[in-house]
């Protein structure tokens, strides 16, 4: 990757180098696989029992989501954080088998907040959600 960097002669090519050196562009492969593994095997159960859709769908969620350190739980990010875009941010929760929205909740596992955070961190203490900064998701995310 660090090849790839040096040789780089457009912005495209400098950034999508930056994102194989710092594990980003597995992570973001990792989770498109996930996604496609889950659409599979729902597609493979809804053939094979399809009058038991129901059954079939709880069961293809529990596998899938099993996956990742942060499978099943809702984050929200709020602020700048200090290396990770908001785009990056998110390509590696999913990756990790969270999911992040655009609201606080009673749900919501975590906030991760940086610079000038804003409303949204003030309803997440309200509600005693758990704040992270982005040395605590990197955490999290095993690096």
């Amino acid at each position: 990757a660090l090849i790839d960097l040096i040789d780089a002669e457009t912005p495209a090519q400098r950034r999508q180098a930056l994102r194989q050196h710092d594990g980003a562009l597995a992570a973001l492969y990792d989770g498109w696989r996930m996604r496609l593994i889950r659409a599979l095997a729902w597609a493979e159960a809804a053939i094979d029992f399809a009058d038991e859709l129901d059954v079939v769908r709880r069961q293809v969620k529990q596998r899938t989501d099993a996956a990742g350190p942060l499978a099943g739980q809702t984050f929200v990010l709020t602020g700048t954080l200090p290396t990770l875009s908001r785009g990056e941010a998110t390509r590696r929760i999913e990756a990790a088998g969270g999911a992040v929205t655009g609201s606080v909740s009673k749900q919501t596992a975590a906030i991760v907040a940086g610079e000038e955070p804003g409303s949204k961190l003030e309803k997440a203490k309200q509600l005693g959600v758990a704040v992270w900064d982005e040395a605590e998701l990197l955490s999290r995310l095993g690096g």
